[in-house]
């Protein structure tokens, strides 16, 4: 059951992605960036862990880094060097553009 709730979230991401050209690349909406630099103040951001299919492994497959944890863990970082990481500060590439 697990798998397929993998592969079709991942058939899913694909298929949004396709519907971008080369050019539009697609962007974190602005109050979506607010949020993942309050989580990063807040609290201590992570990935996303991709679970094995089998349920009997207990270690993650891997983990997911969304433009949303990326932001988040860039504001962590800045707010542990005593930083605050505005809006306008945030790189493109977090983004995802």
């Amino acid at each position: 059951m697990r798998f397929h709730i993998v592969w079709l979230a991942s058939v899913g991401i694909a298929a949004n992605l396709a519907a971008f050209g080369p050019g539009d690349q697609p962007r974190v909406p602005q109050q979506d960036v607010l949020e993942a630099i309050r989580w990063g103040v807040e609290d201590r951001p992570h990935p996303y862990p991709l679970a094995y299919p089998d349920e009997r492994v207990q270690r993650p497959l891997g983990y997911v880094y969304t433009p949303f944890v990326r932001i988040a863990l860039a504001a962590h970082a800045a707010a542990t060097a005593g930083r605050k990481l505005n809006l306008d500060e945030v790189p493109t590439h977090l983004l995802g553009g």
